[in-house]
Order: structure tokens, then C-alpha cells, then sequence
């Protein structure tokens, strides 16, 4: 493999090459070879660039490379300020609940203290808070006797109606338990009679005690079988 020649940088190097390397280095720039070492010389010298131009072009490479330095820094910096906001956004998400809990408790407290009631921390503190100010008893139990009291219902089966009731009272109590779903003796007595009346077929009561006593012996019967 030929080693390529060098061209001189300066004109005096250049006039000072022999013949053989001028041809040399015109083959190499794919020019003509022939002629005597004046021709060879001046058509080295046409091929290669002016002055001026070398400086314009190395003024546009340094151009380009500082443009594209600048680009790749400022691409950095925009990625590294990024990254900084999301860890200022991180930081500052508890500081902010934080901060509302802290604003929500504030709240509280104050509204305690312009109506004169105790803080309360839980549900149950809050039930009894209330009932203590409004004079009502906390729990179901208590809430239902209440109302038992109030609209004069019974909760609790088997319950007696009250002494001294009128055929009127009484029927506003009954009327009152069917709207409201409550459960009242007279109501039971009443379904009873009802399903008595209601499988005894119209028998008289001497017949219902027959067949009564009939079931009972045929029950005993097969009892002592078994």
C-alpha cells in the first residue's frame, strides 16, 4: 500500500518539493501529472484552498461544535431542574397534609370552644357529646326506650299495656304499633284469637276439645310404637 504524500503548509515547503512528489501529490488529488515542475507546482497551488477560506471554515466548525455544546448543556440543565422540582414536590406533599390535619384539628377545637362542648376524638365521644347537650341518652337500647316513651309504643314483647287505658287510647296505641312496626300485646292476642278462629273450621268448643284429645291419644299412640 503507497503511503500518501503530505502537502507543505506554506509555499517555500511546497516550491522545495522534487518532481516525483508533486506528481505524487497531484495523482493523489486525482489532477494531470504531466508537465515540467512549474506547471506541476502551479497546479498544486490552484488546487489547494485560499487562505481566507480555511479560516471561514474552521470558524464554521468551531461555530457548530460551541452551538451544539451549548444545546447539550442546556438540555442538562433542564432535565437536572426537573429532577430538583419533583423531589420539592415529594418533600412538600406531607407537609401540606400536614399542614390540613393540623388546620382541620384548628377548626375543631374552635368550634368546641364557641359552643362550650368538649372536643371529641372518636365516634362514640361524638354520640355522647351529643346526647349529653341535647338531653337524649346515647345507644340503641336507650334510643328506642325513648322513643317507646315518647309515642307511648311498646318495644319489648310481651310488654303490658298501660292500667287505666280507654277503648279510645287503646286504639290509638294499636293504630300507633301497626304504623310504626312495633310489637303490642292487644296486637298478638289479636292475631291469635284470629288463627285460632281461623283452623277451627266453625267447631264449638266441646268439639275442639274432642279433637284435641283424639290428636293427643293418636300422638301417644304411635309415640309408644315407636
Amino acid at each position: 500500500m503507497e503511503k500518501s504524500t503530505e502537502v507543505p503548509s506554506t509555499p517555500s515547503a511546497r516550491k522545495a518539493l522534487k518532481v516525483v512528489d508533486l506528481k505524487a501529490i497531484l495523482a493523489e488529488k486525482g489532477l494531470e501529472t504531466d508537465g515540467v515542475k512549474a506547471i506541476l507546482l502551479q497546479r498544486l497551488e490552484d488546487s489547494l484552498p485560499a487562505p481566507d477560506e480555511e479560516v471561514a471554515v474552521s470558524a464554521v466548525t468551531a461555530e457548530t461544535a460551541t452551538e451544539e455544546q451549548a444545546t447539550e448543556e442546556a438540555a442538562e440543565a433542564q432535565v437536572t431542574e426537573v429532577v430538583a422540582s419533583k423531589a420539592t414536590e415529594v418533600k412538600a406533599a406531607p407537609a401540606e397534609d400536614a399542614g390540613k390535619s393540623a388546620t382541620e384539628l384548628e377548626k375543631k377545637k374552635a368550634r368546641a370552644s364557641r359552643f362550650g362542648v368538649p372536643l371529641a376524638s372518636s365516634e362514640d365521644e361524638k354520640l355522647a357529646t351529643r346526647a349529653s347537650r341535647f338531653g337524649i341518652p346515647p345507644g340503641e337500647d336507650a334510643k328506642k326506650a325513648s322513643r317507646s316513651a315518647r309515642f307511648g309504643t311498646t318495644e319489648a314483647k310481651g310488654e303490658q299495656a298501660p292500667k287505666g287505658e280507654t277503648e279510645e287510647d287503646k286504639a290509638k296505641r294499636l293504630a300507633r304499633a301497626k304504623r310504626f312496626g312495633t310489637n303490642d300485646p292487644s296486637l298478638e292476642e289479636d292475631k291469635k284469637k284470629a288463627r285460632a278462629d281461623r283452623f277451627s273450621c266453625g267447631l264449638t268448643k266441646k268439639e275442639q276439645e274432642d279433637f284435641e284429645a283424639k290428636k293427643s291419644a293418636r300422638a301417644a299412640r304411635f309415640a309408644g310404637k315407636a
